[in-house]
């Protein structure tokens, strides 16, 4: 009985810290959002402020502004939590690119790293999320948590950056 109910509950907890790939097997959430009218110096634009609003590090965030073919290069931090006790695991690095053209803008998020010290100064990161074990002494359980918590603060940011570009400029 305790098979079964384990063969079962296994491809939940799989899927639960899945994330989308590309061909090469790398994580990577891409996208174009289609925006109707809408120039690329106004997607641009939007992404800027965008970013700026949604991270407190915006100074150091942007890596890359090429403002003449309207490409952002990005490296946010998203800080990742244990959803069951509350408490911090750390921060995942990831690298973000925002093209923008006439009408659509495409973003693309790779390179997600996990990067933890705990308040005794010891680094528990847990390195590249896409290794199955941590590089350093993070537990695997820990690990997967960190996974989990940061896919949902992708998704949710996604879905943020796209409402965001979508929005008009009118006022």
């Amino acid at each position: 009985m305790r098979l079964l109910f384990l063969l079962l509950l296994f491809p939940l907890l799989a899927s639960a810290q899945s994330f989308p790939k590309n061909e090469n097997g790398n994580i990577e959430y891409t996208n174009v959002v289609s925006v109707d009218t809408t120039t690329a110096e106004s997607l641009y634009s939007r992404a800027k402020i965008f970013l700026a609003s949604a991270f407190s590090n915006s100074k150091n965030l942007i890596q890359s502004d090429d403002k003449e073919n309207k490409v952002l290069v990005a490296e946010p931090l998203f800080q990742v939590t244990d959803k069951e006790k509350g408490n911090s695991l750390g921060t995942v690095k990831v690298k973000l690119i925002i093209q923008c053209r006439e009408s659509r803008c495409k973003y693309t998020i790779t390179d997600l790293y996990h990067q933890f010290t705990n308040p005794g100064g010891y680094n528990l990161s847990g390195g590249n999320l896409e290794n199955e074990k941590p590089i350093n002494p993070l537990s695997e359980e820990a690990f997967q948590k960190v996974k989990e918590s940061a896919s949902e603060k992708l998704n949710a940011f996604i879905k943020s950056l796209t409402a965001a570009l979508s929005k008009s400029d009118n006022w």
